[in-house]
């Protein structure tokens, strides 16, 4: 199930969404939020051909939200088991734990950097799947 929003703007190939903050919006992150506290706002994939006016029903790609979740939370979960592991063979409890953080904040210095270069973001961005036609005249 997606959301429904209202297309506010079109960049490239990318369309900014409007819509009304729900239950689901509460923890996830993808939506910025807009000018009031019920609205949010996000950029999606324009897989529809909506243009501004246009109320879209947005979904995350079957299993991006999982994958998200693998790379944000497993990865620097693995760096620091990893680091515990290195740190303990090579210099006992307190090398262990120093080793653990400092791997588990470079694996999530290494995952902003590629979010920013773009390489991770095109993979889970949101996108507009169907324009819903029924909302047009509210």
């Amino acid at each position: 199930m997606g959301e429904i929003g209202k297309v506010t703007e079109i960049i490239g190939e990318d369309i900014i969404v409007s819509h009304q903050r729900t239950g689901a919006c509460a923890s996830c992150k993808i939506c910025a939020r807009g000018s009031d506290a019920g609205e949010m706002i996000m950029r999606a994939r324009n897989a529809c051909g909506a243009d501004v006016g246009d109320f879209v029903m947005v979904e995350l790609q079957e299993g991006a939200l999982l994958k998200a979740v693998a790379v944000a939370y497993g990865i620097p979960f693995g760096a620091m088991i990893v680091g515990f592991g290195l740190g303990y063979l090579f210099g006992g409890e307190i090398a262990a734990f120093s080793a653990g953080i400092v791997l588990m904040g470079a694996a999530y210095v290494v995952i902003k950097i590629m979010e920013k270069s773009g390489r991770l973001a095109k993979k889970y961005v949101p996108v507009a799947i169907k324009k819903v036609e029924d909302l047009k005249g509210r």
